[in-house]
């Protein structure tokens, strides 16, 4: 599922920033961990991860914990869709 915010994070989360930039549209996210766009919403929709923030407009965003992590996914051979 996803969290709904007002442009800040949640209490508790690990805020972990990037030069200036604290969270990452899913565009980025691809573009950093080499999967596609349409596999990370997929990825979403069937197992809840990546966790996105969503925004008032309902974009996601995404921590660098999060590109962390899905870069430690994608490095255990889990990068394709599975259907």
């Amino acid at each position: 599922m996803t969290e709904e915010v007002q442009g800040g994070g949640q209490p508790g989360e690990l805020d972990v920033m990037r030069g200036d930039t604290k969270y990452i549209s899913i565009g980025a996210l691809s573009k950093e961990t080499g999967l596609s766009v349409e596999n990370l919403r997929m990825w979403e929709r069937r197992y809840g991860s990546p966790k996105a923030i969503r925004l008032p407009s309902g974009h996601r965003r995404y921590t660098w914990a999060e590109v962390a992590r899905l870069k430690l996914v994608v490095s255990c051979g889990f990068s394709e869709i599975r259907t």
